[in-house]
């Protein structure tokens, strides 16, 4: 009798043999039990994992009266039962299997539909099994879609393939689908053990590993591996060398000793590594793939993982355990990186070799990562010192004057036009027609550092009244401000303060009737307030007819207008930026958007009237909004907003000036 093979020899003839797919086989059997078993079922998975087995076991379980007791409730085969013998030699005429890959037309179907209306032989049913069924023809497909879903009672199918998405939907919904999953490696060890003793096979224990883990997660290849090494061997000992050996595997010692090149930087050492690996007959890309796995293995172990849970020989487990602290994560990350991208370049390079010894000596020179707040720790540096708190940049809306708590010595800062750069204030008095205020110390720090519109407070300036010359802004007591714009002066409504009122609320204070009219008369200013009555007595001009904002100063101030909307309406800010102004004329402010804006056009257009009030309170000067699509020229586009990386590199490059050390530190270990 001819010889065979151990994977068909070691077929699986019960459910219970079935390795690493208790899911499917359980979910099996209680279907039986329960009698709802399907009239088709789909096994998809990878090679060698059990699909076609299963689906033998199947049809013996549907066929067989007299299924016997696992032990835990559910039913098993038997089989030294005849009906099963012949089931799994592949003579029952009642089981039929199809190969797909070479019957995969429509007349191979035609065929298949004439046969199945007629009872099975000898057996309660007529199974048809179809291998590798992604094979087959869309018209194939189309003619099996009816019989699929009504086959006669006495018949049913089961499908197997290794590529489920090339099946259609019509029928994959036809059928009941079970996914079958790589079996681990340490379940595959733990059946070649079996094995092994059963045939009475000499072979070492790091010898099953290096199978197991060749094998990939397929008990088959495992097991034709295996029947290599013994034919072979020829009735020797089978060692972990003679498996790299006879398969050509590239050994564990080769990758420690490319991940020690990061720590030596040997450049030589890295080029006998490639020359080893040349002279051996390995192929380059398998060793990436292999190098990628010898990383993932350290970065499991600096994660918390234990060397007992590796699937490696006990000499590589105890290396990884002793090399583990030689390396850094971020090291580690580079060196994988650096492998998938170099496995990519492999697919075109003309000279393989030569990428790998690149690849080499790169991890030979490569520079080890450096912990920044460690370094600057060693250095003497404290390094939260230079962590200062993030603040949202304020625009002149929330930079404007609140009154703050009680009457006193204080200073108030007024609303400017874009036209004015940071402006001293002057101290507001306690007489009747001023109120004392105080300025935000954050707030006004946030606006000095912001460009445009900002009024800032120096708390430690002295009043205007003791500057000659000064022409500041003055507040008076009905809340009405007056602001010098292009050398003119000009009436600020109450709006410019807005933000200051719900503070002066809280502290119980009230407005007057006069107040609330900006045509009420000026009360008479107190002495020691800083007031002008002769300002006081002015109109405020019309909106349109004042040399107000132009729209050089409305584009620059763009990015900061679009901030104080947002401030009010969550998302309309962001998407007024899209936009660009391109016309301030007849008191009107024209929004131009390009096409591809639709989305933030159809906003913006929504709540132009509440962007007009904002316009008004940022710029002091009513202006009717009117929205359009079109192209925008770049000579009217404002100023586009830097990005945030582009914002902390600022923000870096500040504080390396500030602090030569941390500057000296970056340059001489070139930090990035």
């Amino acid at each position: 009798m001819s010889y065979l093979v151990m994977a068909r020899r070691w077929r699986p003839q019960r459910f219970a043999d079935v390795v690493g797919q208790e899911h499917v086989t359980r979910t099996l059997q209680r279907a039986i039990a329960r009698g709802r078993v399907a009239h088709a079922y789909l096994f998809t998975g990878p090679r060698g994992v059990g699909k076609t087995t299963t689906a033998r076991l199947l049809a013996m379980a549907v066929n067989d009266p007299e299924l016997i007791d696992s032990g835990d409730g559910l039913p098993e085969l038997d089989p030294d039962r005849e009906q099963n013998r012949d089931i799994a030699a592949g003579s029952a005429l009642d089981v039929i299997e199809i190969d797909g890959a070479s019957n995969n037309k429509v007349e191979d179907v035609r065929q298949l539909r004439e046969s199945i209306k007629y009872a099975p032989t000898s057996l309660a049913k007529k199974v048809y099994v179809i291998d590798e069924v992604h094979m087959l023809s869309q018209a194939a497909f189309n003619a099996l879609l009816k019989t699929l879903e009504e086959p006669p009672d006495h018949a049913m199918f089961i499908f197997a393939t290794t590529e489920a998405h090339k099946v259609p939907a019509t029928v994959l919904s036809r059928c009941q689908r079970y996914d079958f999953k790589r079996i681990p490696t340490k379940q595959i060890r733990e059946q070649l053990v079996k094995i092994v003793e059963a045939d009475e096979l000499a072979i070492d224990d790091d010898a099953l590993t290096a199978i197991s883990v060749k094998a990939d997660g397929a008990l088959r290849d495992a097991l034709s591996i295996l029947d290599q090494l013994v034919a072979y061997q020829g009735g020797e000992r089978i060692t972990e060398q003679v498996v790299r050996q006879a398969l050509g595997l590239i050994g564990g010692e080769i990758y420690f000793r490319t991940t020690d090149l990061a720590a030596s930087g040997d450049v030589s050492a890295a080029l006998a590594v490639a020359r080893d690996l040349t002279s051996g007959g390995h192929d380059p890309r398998e060793f990436l793939r292999g190098l990628q796995q010898h990383v993932l293995r350290y970065l499991f172990l600096k994660a918390g993982g234990t060397a007992d849970e590796l699937t490696v020989t006990e000499e590589e487990r105890a290396r990884y355990a002793d090399t583990l602290a030689n390396l850094d994560d971020e090291d580690l990350l580079r060196i994988g990186e650096w492998a998938s991208e170099a496995e990519d370049l492999l697919r075109d390079a003309l000279d393989p070799v030569l990428r790998l010894e690149l690849l080499l000596v790169r991890i030979a020179k490569m520079d080890r990562a450096v912990e920044l707040g460690a370094l600057l720790q060693r250095m003497g540096v404290e390094p939260d010192s230079f962590r200062t708190p993030r603040r949202r940049p304020q625009g002149p809306a929330a930079g404007a004057t609140s009154a703050e708590n009680g009457p006193g010595p204080g200073g108030g800062a007024s609303g400017r036009g874009p036209e004015h750069g940071p402006e001293r204030a002057p101290a507001g008095g306690t007489g009747a027609g001023g109120a004392g205020a105080e300025s935000d110390p954050g707030r006004a720090s946030a606006a000095k550092q912001q460009p445009g519109p900002v009024a800032v407070l120096d708390e430690t300036d002295e009043p205007d009244e003791a500057r000659p010359g000064s022409d500041s802004d003055t507040v008076a007591a009905n809340g009405t401000s007056r602001e010098r714009v292009n050398g003119a002066d000009r009436a600020a409504s109450p709006a410019d303060h807005a933000a200051g009122e719900p503070e002066a609320a809280e502290q119980g204070e009230t407005d007057t009737p006069e107040a609330e009219s900006p045509n009420a008369p000026a009360a008479e200013t107190g002495p020691g307030s800083g007031s002008d009555p002769r300002e006081l007595d002015e109109e405020e001009p019309p909106a349109g007819d004042e040399p107000g904002i132009t729209l050089v100063q409305v584009r620059e101030a763009w990015l900061d207008f679009c901030d104080s909307v947002e401030d009010g309406r969550r998302l309309l800010g962001s998407h007024l930026e899209r936009g660009a102004p391109t016309s301030l004329e007849d008191g009107s402010l024209e929004v131009t958007f390009e096409p591809a804006c639709a989305f933030e056009f159809e906003n913006v257009f929504k709540h132009r009237d509440e962007i007009g009030r904002a316009f008004r309170s940022q710029f002091g000067e009513s202006r009717r909004i009117v929205v359009k699509k079109g192209t925008v020229p770049e000579s009217l586009r404002p100023a586009k907003r830097p990005s945030e990386h582009e914002q902390r590199r600022q923000r870096f490059e500040q504080l390396l000036e500030q602090n030569p050390v941390w500057k000296q530190m970056v340059e001489r270990f070139e930090l990035k």
